[in-house]
């Protein structure tokens, strides 16, 4: 299979459940499922992952640096959590990342310079 959706909306918050990695998975969206944790950076591993949709969830800790090793992201959006940290800069190396969604979590620090050097990232 190339999609994974998680609906089932767990109440109270759990954990992301563990995710198969099949090589050909290229969409993820577990959004507003109630997850905690961390974002696992087990994902940047996966090669096809072109949509990494992880928003109103109640995901902690930082942004993992890791998920820069992707090249195949275009879609990471991480919005309405609980992420602290700052802006990893190594995002900047992501060449497919198109869209990139933080808004509304607990980030702090600046925009990295690096950001402008992912040629296909939009702004809207």
């Amino acid at each position: 299979f190339s999609r994974l959706k998680g609906k089932y909306a767990m109440h109270p918050p759990s954990t992301p459940p563990p995710l198969p990695s099949p090589p050909l998975l290229q969409h993820i969206d577990f959004s507003k499922n109630s997850l905690s944790g961390s974002v696992p950076h087990q994902l940047a591993t996966l090669p096809l992952l072109t949509h990494l949709l992880l928003y109103h969830n109640q995901l902690t800790g930082a942004i993992p640096s890791s998920l820069s090793s992707s090249k195949s992201i275009t879609r990471l959006v991480l919005s309405a959590n609980k992420l602290s940290g700052t802006i990893p800069p190594e995002l900047g190396s992501m060449s497919s990342l198109t869209h990139l969604v933080l808004h509304e979590n607990s980030l702090h620090g600046t925009i990295p310079p690096q950001l402008s050097q992912a040629e296909s990232l939009t702004h809207e």
